[in-house]
């Protein structure tokens, strides 16, 4: 019943992801699931997972964030039985689901279709690799060792690019139940997935088509150059410092970055003596949750110098995508710090001042995410979701033949909601448009301000068939028939 309370809590709070309409590699995806092409490795998995609620949902974007949450709720169940193993008073195996839950951490990841479910079925792959192994010390059960195994190869071989950082938990895990009688057990539990990832990142990531070169991974000369920018040590070091805060950063600032914030240095220090102050109480209380404050801090940091270092530099924000796989790190270190300092109070006349404070905490952290996923839907998403519900009636359909689109803007406003409605990310910018009316993006010209059209037809023959619309921020108008005449004054012959 406590779990099917927790799951509740977590609908309520991403409820307004369902409202979200496709952005940027949304429709890359889109397109390539209407066209059966595959992604190269190490993104070919991006088909399959997609596929089914493709079948299901076509160009109806409900269905997919619909899909989303439903491996972020598989991540909730996971990691409630993963805080099973971890402590044992119920209270705290609760509590540490929640913040779980209700976690900002990563969240944006929720902004994509694309990106949701895959971050997320990522996340769920880590947690059951961590249940297993955890199980597997505890209990000495070969069954165990060989299910982590098992979750693990399927992290590197399904989500490459991802689980590159998964062997650090793995390895705190081992670290943090050392002893010194066991260590033989210790080195033999780990061993085997140490040479699995290693193997994997050296020998076959490389030799796959398209595959991880070496240096994307392991190279001192991606290192080198990363190391001499400002990301250095320092830059990850804040980025925990944010991701620790929570929801009290996007409190503080909407981008939920402490970058912008006025009293930028006040709050790492303020952070750095409460986990000092903290840490040295627990100790004197209990060792074991001492360790698991110690490896979360460890966890995050080592993650998010990894990110920095090999994959992309990040820009600090605790919703960035890149530390959705920290929330187990953000929900394990402040269970385990409100556990140990109750361990400290519990028999003091603060207790209640205590308690008042967690909830505060966890109000501060529910409405954070609620109201972060507010922003998105009110800046983009509501827009975006009438925009092309106006295009298609405007313009119901399009022949899938060589066409010029051209999209004509207002005002700045409504300029830059174009770039941010139809622009595709690092993928083809005529996707969106191909995606939506189910045609191949090779056959059209995607134009969305008149010096790219100026430009155009500078170098190319007027195409025989031209769309166009205009667009103030609110209203999709029909403007093809004016802008055919208008085009055709300076352009070049039509081309058949």
């Amino acid at each position: 019943m406590q779990l099917l309370f927790i799951v509740l809590l977590g609908f309520i709070t991403i409820f307004q992801s369902y409202s979200f309409y496709f952005y940027r590699d949304d429709f890359a995806l889109l397109y390539n699931l209407q066209h059966n092409i595959a992604f190269n490795y190490p993104y070919w998995f991006l088909n399959y997972l997609y596929l089914p609620i493709f079948l299901l949902s076509k160009t109806q974007p409900v269905g997919y964030f619909i899909y989303n949450s439903i491996f972020y709720f598989c991540s909730i169940i996971i990691f409630f039985f993963f805080a099973k193993e971890l402590f044992t008073k119920k209270l705290f195996i609760y509590l540490s689901t929640i913040i779980f839950t209700i976690s900002p951490v990563g969240i944006v990841s929720l902004q994509w279709m694309s990106l949701g479910s895959l971050q997320y079925f990522s996340l769920c792959l880590l947690l059951l690799t961590l249940l297993f192994y955890l199980k597997f010390q505890k209990k000495n059960n070969l069954f165990f060792g060989f299910a982590a195994g098992v979750f693990f190869i399927l992290s590197l071989e399904l989500v490459p690019l991802r689980a590159f950082s998964f062997i650090v938990p793995l390895s705190l895990l081992e670290i943090i139940r050392f002893k010194k009688r066991a260590i033989k057990i210790s080195v033999l539990r780990l061993l085997p997935f140490l040479l699995i990832f290693f193997a994997y990142y050296l020998i076959q990531a490389p030799l796959m088509p398209n595959g991880i070169k070496n240096e994307q991974v392991f190279g001192a000369s991606q290192i080198t150059t990363n190391f001499k920018t400002s990301l250095a040590w320092y830059a990850p070091f804040q980025t925990t410092i944010t991701v620790l805060y929570g929801g009290i950063t996007i409190f503080l600032t909407p981008d939920g970055s402490l970058d912008e914030v006025k009293y930028k240095l006040f709050l790492i220090l303020a952070m750095i003596i409460f986990i000092t102050i903290a840490s040295f109480f627990v100790y004197k209380k209990n060792k074991q949750i001492f360790f698991l404050i110690v490896a979360s801090l460890v966890w995050m940091y080592l993650h998010i110098l990894g990110y920095n270092l090999v994959n992309q530099p990040g820009d600090g924000e605790v919703v960035a995508r890149y530390n959705t796989f920290l929330i187990p790190a953000f929900a394990i270190f402040w269970s385990s710090t409100i556990l140990g300092l109750y361990l400290y109070i519990k028999e003091t006349k603060i207790k209640i001042l205590y308690f008042c404070s967690i909830f505060i905490f966890l109000i501060i952290n529910i409405w954070s995410t609620i109201y972060f996923l507010s922003i998105i839907n009110t800046n983009r998403n509501r827009y975006a979701k009438i925009f092309y519900k106006q295009l298609k009636t405007v313009i119901p359909t399009l022949p899938n033949k060589n066409l010029l689109f051209y999209m004509k803007s207002s005002n700045l406003d409504s300029h830059f909601k174009l770039i941010d409605f139809t622009r595709v990310g690092i993928y083809d910018k005529n996707a969106s448009i191909a995606a939506i009316y189910d045609i191949n993006q090779e056959n059209i010209v995607l134009l969305i301000n008149s010096d790219e059209l100026t430009d155009y037809l500078s170098k190319n023959n007027m195409p025989s068939l031209i769309y166009a619309i205009s667009y103030d921020g609110k209203s999709v108008r029909n403007i093809s028939e004016q802008i055919k005449e208008d085009i055709s004054i300076y352009s070049k012959p039509a081309s058949n």
